[in-house]
């Protein structure tokens, strides 16, 4: 229909269909990163990629292996600390993807300002 009304092929693809489809490219693209996260510290913490104290998965490991679930104060804090570091990051993540789609979406922003086409 775009076609026979005269527009071009540019205006066709980022004016008609990359609008509708950009929230859902953001959001897979967010989805993907806390994927991404949580695959790297499991594989870590499983000991199937190489063993560096900056991977969270070590630290937790680490800090089980030292008996941070049960015995050491200290052991018990650097168990949660890289947890509630993962935790933040998911949450703002998923923050991030929630105002993305409201910003993107062009049905939502007429919901939110209570606006009919």
């Amino acid at each position: 229909m775009a076609r026979a009304l005269g527009f071009s092929a540019r205006k066709i693809m980022f004016g008609e269909i990359l609008r509708y489809m950009a929230p859902y490219v953001v959001m897979s693209l967010i989805l993907s990163m806390t994927g991404a996260i949580y695959g790297y510290t499991g594989l870590a913490f499983l000991g199937l990629m190489p063993m560096t104290s900056d991977n969270w998965g070590v630290q937790i490991f680490a800090a089980i292996r030292a008996g941070g679930a049960l015995f050491s104060d200290r052991a018990i804090s650097a168990l949660w600390s890289p947890i509630i570091v993962i935790i933040l990051i998911q949450y703002s993540l998923i923050n991030m993807a929630r105002v993305m789609e409201e910003v993107l979406n062009p049905q939502l922003r007429l919901e939110l300002l209570g606006e009919e086409e």
